[in-house]
């Protein structure tokens, strides 16, 4: 079908008629401003540059003076040539990708080890928290266990308390969750507070972990409360 543009050269607004259907009510005026100071712009067998009609857009259409117009609707039921959707924030979507990827494999993940693993030490397994390292801590320990995993734990201590804490590993998941739940329980107390977790707390904190993964939560309190003498030490040689 046949379709001409035609372009106001007084307010810049893009007219378009379908010949057989617009044609015509065409008047030879400006469908926005009513000025007969039109130019063809386009003369065309195609249906349109766009391919698309009326209420293809949602019912906006671009006058012709702004680059998107959501306020001009168009007079002569054409669709706009030059409406552009919004710009997407691809970084935006990209987080949102990765956050429902990380939660689909977690939900996977925790479906496949049911009965075996609680949903915190999934948790704290694949999403660690405090893992990192720490330049001049004020306390400091690094222990390897038995079954071969080292852990490193840092400690800042400041007005009394463990302000920032910090830990790596080369363990695995189970590992990770026992001395990234370590970290949390003791962040924000005192040294003294700090003894008392132990083995047991971190398994009650974690829901509980297989019998032959118990000895990461072992090796995460050990490490912890090393780290915790050797701030003891500092601090009475500072003295």
């Amino acid at each position: 079908m046949p379709i001409h543009e035609y372009e106001c050269t007084m307010c810049g607004g893009v007219s378009e008629f379908l010949e057989g259907i617009t044609q015509e009510k065409f008047d030879g005026k400006c469908g926005f401003c009513g000025s007969e100071n039109l130019k063809k712009i386009l003369s065309s067998g195609v249906q349109s540059r766009t391919g698309k009609l009326m209420g293809s857009q949602g019912g906006k259409t671009c006058c012709g003076r702004e680059e998107r117009c959501d306020a001009v609707p168009c007079a002569q039921g054409a669709a706009c040539h030059k409406w552009v959707p919004p710009p997407r924030n691809h970084k935006q979507e990209s987080g949102m990708e990765e956050d429902k990827i990380k939660k689909e494999m977690m939900n996977l993940l925790f479906e496949k080890t049911k009965g075996l693993f609680s949903e915190k030490v999934i948790d704290y397994g694949t999403n660690p928290r405090n893992c990192g390292t720490m330049e001049k801590p004020d306390g400091y320990a690094k222990i390897t266990g038995p079954c071969g995993d080292t852990v490193e734990i840092f400690l800042r201590v400041k007005n009394g308390r463990i302000e920032d804490i910090r830990y790596t590993t080369d363990g695995c998941m189970t590992s990770h969750a026992a001395v990234s739940a370590a970290t949390v329980m003791v962040k924000g107390k005192s040294p003294k507070e700090c003894i008392r977790i132990n083995q047991s707390s971190i398994l009650e904190h974690l829901g509980g972990m297989p019998d032959d993964a118990k000895h990461c939560a072992l090796l995460a309190a050990m490490t912890l409360h090393r780290a915790m003498r050797n701030f003891a030490v500092r601090k009475k040689g500072q003295a």
